[in-house]
């Protein structure tokens, strides 16, 4: 009852439309059909990497002997801090992630540059035990990862996948 109610007063308060618009693309020819093959590949060894990173960062946190959890929290909190003021797109929720990689117009390129940069910075949060989640911070890996790889593919095979 929870969730039908707050998707209610939700609705009532901001109105029916959606808050992201979301392309809908026609059908995906099948010639280019090895593309995703090719995303599904990455994105599973992707998958395996922040697996074996993550518990690579659990452990190595917990190796660390003599620093006070206080000052590895500042230290930890201080460096994303100063990396969320430089270039706001490396840190935040999940969802404004997600959001952010949607409206910009950043090429392929930077978009994996700040998976890359997203990744470490959640093996680092949570190896270390700063806030942050794990749910949403893959998710928007993950779609950093697609975008960024598509965009390569599109500037690589041009007109190969469909334009939004």
């Amino acid at each position: 009852m929870d969730s039908i109610t707050a998707a209610i007063v939700l609705r009532l308060l901001v109105g029916q439309e959606g808050f992201m618009k979301i392309t809908h693309f026609e059908r995906v020819p099948l010639g280019t059909l090895w593309m995703f093959v090719i995303l599904g590949v990455g994105l599973g060894i992707v998958g395996y990497y922040f697996n074996f990173f993550l518990f690579g960062s659990l452990d190595w946190f917990g190796r660390l002997r003599g620093l006070p959890y206080q000052l590895l929290g500042l230290l930890v909190g201080s460096a994303i801090g100063w990396l969320g003021w430089r270039y706001a797109p490396l840190v935040g929720s999940g969802d404004e992630s997600v959001i952010w990689t949607f409206n910009s117009e950043a090429p392929g390129a930077v978009l994996l540059l700040v998976f890359l940069g997203r990744f470490l910075l959640t093996m680092i949060c949570y190896g270390s035990g700063e806030i942050g989640g794990i749910f949403a911070p893959m998710l928007a890996l993950a779609t950093l990862f697609s975008l960024g790889l598509a965009q390569v593919c599109d500037a690589w095979f041009p007109g190969q996948l469909p334009q939004p």
